[in-house]
């Protein structure tokens, strides 16, 4: 809705489109560098071992998306999300959760042929 009197342009919707893209994309990039910062310090946070089988993958506000390369590492990932989310706040990141997702590395993936 444009105010009285006032002719609202296809010309300036589009360039106001184009302006809320361009500041989209600037915090979607901001929240990749977070993850950056997070993947860089993720061995201590969440130990080196466990890190080797997990690894942040994004981060959706405050909750932290970790990749775990099996059920295995999620569950693991899953009992330490509390000393690691306590870690990453100390080390001045704002996560308040953490949830794991299994996602396989392309070559853990199996191949199969069709005979």
């Amino acid at each position: 809705m444009t105010p009285r009197g006032m002719r609202q342009s296809s010309g300036s919707l589009h360039a106001f489109s184009a302006s809320l893209a361009c500041v989209a994309k600037f915090l979607d990039r901001e929240g990749d560098l977070e993850v950056e910062k997070i993947r860089r310090t993720w061995p201590e946070a969440a130990g080196s071992s466990l890190a080797e089988h997990a690894t942040p993958s994004r981060l959706d506000g405050s909750v932290l998306i970790v990749a775990a390369d099996s059920s295995a590492s999620k569950a693991a990932v899953s009992l330490a999300s509390r000393k690691i989310i306590a870690e990453l706040i100390r080390q001045g990141f704002s996560v308040g959760e953490v949830r794991v997702e299994i996602k396989t590395r392309p070559s853990q993936r199996k191949l199969t042929t069709r005979g």
